[in-house]
């Protein structure tokens, strides 16, 4: 687990990691007023600053393209004032560059799914290009266990969100928050 960030005092902005479809933008829009913090999406901020949807990006920029404005929105939330909650894409931690911004400036917050519960949530797959790209099942599952080392190392607190509501798993981030010693 990754322990750079200091606890014991005020909390610095909280960064939801995980798979597509484990609830990172839900749970943010519901745990950012609860703690009278900035909500901030960087792929909904992707597809404001560009006017086009992620599946858009990645078939007309390519995947380069849209990672590099991945770091670029993910560097902004970071600084933002107040420290926000952040909601990551789901391949954020994949650079090496965003991997290192997140273990040194956000206590960071891995919202743990299993494929099936992750499938079941996302109501468009072709709205999230690389999963729409590996089609099946196990290659999904490929794709989720290639990030899930990378997700557990950058990781200070790690909720399970099969069989919870976003209400719940809000209300364990608080809590777990809480245990760690940062102050809501």
């Amino acid at each position: 687990m990754s322990r750079n960030v200091d606890t014991g005092g005020p909390c610095p902005p909280i960064a939801l990691i995980g798979f597509s479809g484990a609830g990172k933008s839900t749970v943010a829009r519901l745990l950012a007023p609860r703690l009278q913090r900035r909500c901030i999406d960087t792929d909904a901020m992707i597809e404001t600053a560009s006017g086009k949807t992620i599946p858009e990006i990645f078939a007309q920029e390519g995947e380069t393209f849209f990672r590099q404005r991945e770091h670029e929105e993910l560097a902004a939330a970071l600084s933002a004032e107040p420290a926000a909650v952040i909601a990551c894409g789901g391949g954020a931690v994949e650079l090496p560059e965003n991997f290192a911004l997140l273990q040194h400036h956000a206590v960071v917050v891995y919202l743990k799914v299993k494929v099936e519960f992750a499938l079941a949530r996302i109501d468009e797959l072709h709205s999230r290009p690389l999963l729409a790209e590996a089609g099946t099942t196990d290659v999904i599952d490929a794709l989720m266990a290639s990030r899930q080392a990378l997700y557990q190392a950058l990781a200070n607190i790690s909720v399970n969100t099969d069989y919870r509501d976003p209400a719940e798993v809000c209300d364990t981030v608080c809590e777990r928050l809480r245990e760690a010693g940062y102050e809501l």
